[in-house]
């Protein structure tokens, strides 16, 4: 597989991304990329995850984090909107049930 023979650690560092805001950015604890970048046992999901975001960061660099924390919030947004939906749907089900 080509994304085993990419080092994650030195990737980071180009981007110069710090554990810390990798984390931030990727949803995946410091512990876990930690195990990562040494080369220990974790999930193709994550790996393949971390090297694509580090593949954007390099590329992008500032624009990614805007772009990750937009969709963040649209997501966010949009889970409120279902949420008010269903209260909603729920009050005019109780003033129904009242009548």
């Amino acid at each position: 597989m080509m994304s085993r023979e990419i080092n994650v650690k030195k990737l980071r560092k180009k981007t110069h991304l710090t554990l810390a805001r990798l984390a931030e950015l990727s949803g995946y604890d410091i512990t876990c990329l930690v195990r990562l970048e040494q080369g220990e046992k974790v999930p193709s999901r994550v790996r393949e995850s971390v090297i694509a975001l580090l593949l954007q960061a390099r590329e992008e660099g500032v624009g990614l984090d805007v772009r990750i924390w937009r969709e963040r919030a649209l997501k966010a947004e949009n889970k409120v909107d279902i949420l008010l939906g269903m209260i909603k749907g729920g009050m005019d089900a109780l003033d129904s049930s009242r009548d």
